[in-house]
């Protein structure tokens, strides 16, 4: 039988083991195809999140392709960084058009 002590030693190890799995290039593609967005720091605040999907007209392909394009020029860019050169991007196209 697993006493209070191992199973706190096994929780504890599934939270670093899934923590460190969320930060691959694998675990982040999966997260978003679940709907969950970035952790952390590095994380873009929901206002963007939902500003950039409304711009997108509710198009979560299109969003994602914006943020893809985004990440293409500089693949080290965090998440919120991210987010704030593609809503600079729908701004400046929304402005000349």
């Amino acid at each position: 039988m697993v006493g209070f002590r191992e199973l706190l030693i096994i929780l504890a190890v599934s939270a670093v083991v899934l923590a460190i799995w969320l930060t691959s290039e694998r675990g982040r593609r999966i997260a978003r195809r679940l709907g969950l967005r970035g952790l952390g720091r590095d994380a873009a605040p929901s206002e963007d999140h939902a500003f950039l999907l409304r711009k997108c007209g509710g198009d979560r392909q299109k969003l994602d392709a914006l943020l893809d394009e985004a990440r293409q020029r500089n693949p080290e860019m965090s998440e919120a960084e991210a987010y704030r050169r593609a809503i600079r991007r729908v701004v400046r196209e929304d402005g000349s058009s």
